[in-house]
C-alpha cells in the first residue's frame, strides 16, 4: 500500500528516511535523525515537466517533507511520557491548486485534528472557482494545515518539564538540605558510639542549635558552639554546652537514608532530559529550514508563483511569524531543560559525594568495631598472660614437690614426717622427747629424692625447649623475609 501511494503521488525518495523511524521496536530508533526536504519545479522548463492533466497535475509543484518529534503521555506506564515522531509529506500544484498530504504517525491524533480543523479553513466548493482561485485558496489552506502539524511539537512541554522537575526534586532536596555533618545527639548518648580517638575531632565540629520561640530562622537565633574540655585525669573529653536547649543530630541515621538506587533514578532523568533537549534542537532545525524555504518563495520573482505571492502575501507573512513563534517557544523549553540538566548534574555530583561519605562512615563503623574487638582481645591477652605466669609457678612448684611425694609415698610408703627420718613416740609419757631424728632415714630419702627430682625437671625442660624451638621455626616459615 505504501509503495503504491508513494509511486502514484511521486513522493520524493528522501521521505523514506523519515518513514524508517517507525515500526515495531523495543527502543526508539534514529533519535538523532533530523529530516526535512523542500523542493519545487517552479523554474523547470515546460518541456521537462511531468504533467498529468487527467489527474490534475501541471507538473509545477512544491514538495515539502519533514520529521517532527514531541512528547506524549501513555497510560499504564511508570513514566507516562514518551517521545513520539510524526512524518509529513506535502505537495502543492501551484497551477491547479491540488494538494496532497501524506502523514505517518503511530496514533490517530493528526487524523482527528485535521478533521476538526478542516471546517475552519473556509474552502468553498471547487465548482465555484477557477484554477487560479483554486491555487490561492488551497495554498492558504496548506499553510494552515502546516500549522496543525507544527503546533503539535510545541505542546505538552511545560507539563513534561514540571513532571521531570518534581521527579528529581525530592532526591535533590534531601541531598542539599539533609544535615550530614558531624552533628550528634549528646542527650541520646550517640557520642559514646565513637571511639575515644575520634571523639575529639567529632565533638569539636558538633553544631549545637538553640532557637528562639519567636523566630526559628530569624536574627534572634542564639547559637553557641560546644567547647570540648579535657578532664584533669587525662580521660576522654567531656562536651560542655552553655545552652541547655541544644539538640544535635546523629548523621548516621541521616546517611542510612541515601541509597544507590536514587543515583540510578537521577541518571535516568538526566538521560530523559538530554533526549528531550535533542528533540527540541531537531525540531528547531526543521522549523528553521521550513521558515527559510517559504520565506525564499515569498521573496522570489518566479513567474509561476507571482499570482499566489500577491494574493497570499499577508497569509504567508502570518505563517512565517507563527513558525518563528513556535521556534522561539521550543527554544524556551530547551533553555529550561538545559538549566534543569545543569542542576541535575550538580545534584548527581553532590549525591555521589554523599554516598562516598556514607561508605567512609560505614568503613569507620567497621574500624570502630575492629578497634573494640582489638581492645577486648588485648584485655583477654593480658589476663591470659597473668594466668599463664601463675600456671608456670604452679607447674614449677608441682614439679619440685612431685618427686618428693612420689619417693616418700611409694618407695618408703610414708610422707616426709613419716619417712623414718623423724620417728614419733607412741607413748610420750615414757620418752623424754616427743620425736627422735634418724639420719640414716633422711639419707635414704634424699638419695632417692635428688635423682628423681633432677630427672623430672630435666624431662620437663627438654620437652619445653623442644616445643619452643619448633614453634619458632614455624613462625619463621610463615613470616616473610
Amino acid at each position: 500500500m505504501f509503495k503504491t501511494i508513494a509511486t502514484n503521488h511521486q513522493v520524493d525518495a528522501s521521505f523514506l528516511d523519515a518513514v524508517s523511524t517507525f515500526g515495531d521496536q523495543e527502543e526508539p530508533k534514529d533519535l538523532c535523525l533530523m529530516n526535512i526536504s523542500s523542493t519545487h519545479t517552479l523554474k523547470t522548463p515546460q518541456d521537462k515537466l511531468v504533467a498529468i492533466p487527467e489527474l490534475g497535475r501541471s507538473g509545477r509543484e512544491i514538495q515539502v517533507s519533514y520529521l517532527l518529534r514531541s512528547v506524549e503521555t501513555k497510560e499504564n506506564r511508570d513514566w507516562p511520557w514518551q517521545i513520539r515522531q510524526a512524518a509529513v509529506h506535502h505537495s502543492f500544484d501551484v497551477e491547479t491548486g491540488r494538494s496532497f498530504w501524506f502523514t505517518i504517525k503511530g496514533n490517530d491524533l493528526f487524523s482527528t485534528r485535521i478533521k476538526q480543523s478542516s471546517s475552519h479553513l473556509d474552502i468553498p466548493s471547487s465548482a465555484s472557482l477557477d484554477e487560479r482561485e483554486n491555487s490561492v485558496t488551497y495554498f492558504r489552506a496548506s499553510l494552515a494545515t502546516h500549522l496543525v502539524y507544527l503546533s503539535w511539537c510545541d505542546e505538552s512541554w511545560r507539563q513534561y518539564i514540571n513532571q521531570v522537575e518534581s521527579g528529581t526534586r525530592g532526591i535533590l532536596d534531601s541531598a542539599r538540605k539533609s544535615p550530614i555533618d558531624d552533628d550528634l545527639k549528646e542527650k541520646t548518648g550517640k557520642l559514646a558510639t565513637y571511639p575515644e580517638s575520634l571523639r575529639q575531632s567529632r565533638s569539636s565540629t558538633m553544631r549545637p542549635r538553640s532557637r528562639s520561640n519567636t523566630d526559628p530562622f530569624g536574627p534572634n537565633v542564639d547559637v553557641e558552639m560546644a567547647i570540648p574540655k579535657q578532664s584533669m585525669t587525662g580521660g576522654p573529653q567531656v562536651l560542655e554546652n552553655s545552652s541547655s536547649t541544644e539538640e544535635l543530630i546523629d548523621t548516621r541515621e541521616v546517611l542510612d537514608k541515601f541509597r544507590f538506587r536514587d543515583v540510578q533514578t537521577l541518571h535516568t532523568f538526566s538521560d530523559r532530559i538530554r533526549r528531550a533537549i535533542l528533540t527540541l534542537k531537531l525540531n528547531i532545525s526543521v522549523l528553521h529550514e521550513l521558515h527559510k524555504f517559504y520565506e525564499s518563495l515569498g521573496t522570489s520573482d518566479i513567474a509561476a508563483f507571482q499570482n499566489i505571492k500577491a494574493a497570499c502575501k499577508d497569509d504567508l507573512t502570518d505563517f512565517l511569524a507563527e513558525v518563528q513563534s513556535i521556534s522561539k517557544n521550543l527554544g524556551t523549553w530547551q533553555s529550561q531543560l538545559e538549566c534543569l540538566a545543569s542542576m541535575l548534574t550538580e545534584g548527581i555530583t553532590l549525591y555521589d559525594g554523599i554516598l562516598q561519605h556514607r561508605q567512609l562512615d560505614i568503613a569507620q563503623r567497621f574500624q570502630e568495631t575492629a578497634r573494640k574487638s582489638a581492645d577486648q582481645m588485648q584485655i583477654i591477652a593480658n589476663k591470659t598472660k597473668l594466668e599463664t605466669a601463675s600456671m608456670h609457678v604452679i607447674t614449677v612448684v608441682t614439679l619440685i614437690f612431685l618427686p618428693a611425694t612420689f619417693v616418700a609415698a611409694d618407695l618408703i610408703t610414708q610422707t616426709f614426717f613419716q619417712s623414718g627420718a623423724i620417728q614419733w613416740s607412741d607413748a610420750p609419757a615414757e620418752m623424754t622427747e616427743t620425736y627422735t631424728f634418724s639420719g640414716d632415714g633422711l639419707k635414704l630419702f634424699a638419695w632417692w629424692l635428688a635423682p628423681v627430682t633432677v630427672m623430672t625437671l630435666g624431662v620437663w625442660l627438654t620437652v619445653y625447649m623442644t616445643m619452643r624451638r619448633r614453634l619458632r621455626r614455624e613462625i619463621n616459615n610463615v613470616l616473610p623475609e
